[in-house]
């Protein structure tokens, strides 16, 4: 996610606009932001909300993966709303303790996210006309993905990385979400979260020697580093629906080569 310098001229890469009052902000693959009324946790901070208490101070999670944007509720006290000018509104309920909380993707061409428990705000998302059609929109912008056109070969993970590597990757495959965290995948994997993260970190220098460059291209300020690498497999179809459906077979495997190393 990027702030918009010039909303009239959007960044190559960007397929989504999402806006907040006179802020734009511009969504490529990959891109993700937390909005709610904390302006040191969130990206995109409900300015009117700031003194209230009725909106959470994270609220939700915006992003965007394989052409579409996602919105998830991580709020545990209130609902969130997506509009759009047809079709019926989607509710995301409170999120339930001990889940990531509900999620759903936003309708194109435009959308509007709201919580209307908490007051009158809204966040509005846009396609970019150069997405939706195609090719070059009113701008002269074409959208392009990152990794869109580069031949650079990407290998499938080590063998003794597969199941860390699908653990990382499941929630990005599942519903396009962000990547697991070393918690989540130390649950999956019936492991420490110490091992987990050792392994995590394992897989992350494995790429990180293998394709420099091309990781730059799905790095964003402020990530974790391991989004970068999970955001790669999954676009590269490194890491699909049947690894994660493998999954437990293979950190059952896994488990038995590691040995003692939970």
């Amino acid at each position: 996610m990027s702030a918009a310098d010039d909303p009239r001229f959007p960044p190559a890469g960007a397929l989504f606009t999402v806006s907040y009052g006179d802020e734009v902000f511009f969504f490529a693959e990959g891109g993700w932001a937390r909005f709610g009324r904390d302006d040191e946790q969130c990206q995109i901070t409900v300015w009117e909300e700031l003194r209230g208490i009725s909106l959470s101070r994270v609220a939700g999670e915006l992003w965007c993966a394989e052409g579409e944007m996602w919105v998830r509720n991580v709020s545990g006290s209130h609902e969130l709303t997506v509009t759009a000018p047809t079709g019926a509104p989607q509710t995301l309920p409170p999120r339930e303790e001990g889940t990531r909380g509900r999620a759903c993707s936003v309708p194109g061409p435009e959308a509007v996210v709201a919580a209307p428990s908490t007051g009158s705000w809204h966040i509005g998302v846009r396609t970019l006309a150069a997405a939706a059609g195609g090719g070059a929109g009113s701008s002269g912008f074409e959208g392009v993905a990152p990794g869109e056109g580069s031949t650079t070969s990407v290998e499938p993970p080590p063998q003794d990385l597969a199941a860390v590597a699908a653990a990382l990757c499941a929630p990005v495959v599942l519903d396009g979400g962000a990547p697991a965290s070393y918690d989540e995948v130390a649950a999956t994997l019936d492991i420490s979260r110490r091992h987990a993260r050792r392994k995590v970190e394992q897989l992350c220098d494995h790429y990180r020697a293998q394709v420099p460059d091309l990781l730059t291209s799905y790095a964003r300020e402020g990530q974790a580093s391991y989004v970068p690498v999970a955001l790669l497999l999954v676009d590269r179809g490194r890491i699909g629906r049947d690894d994660v459906r493998d999954l437990g077979a293979a950190a059952d495997a896994w488990g038995a080569v590691e040995g003692g190393g939970r």
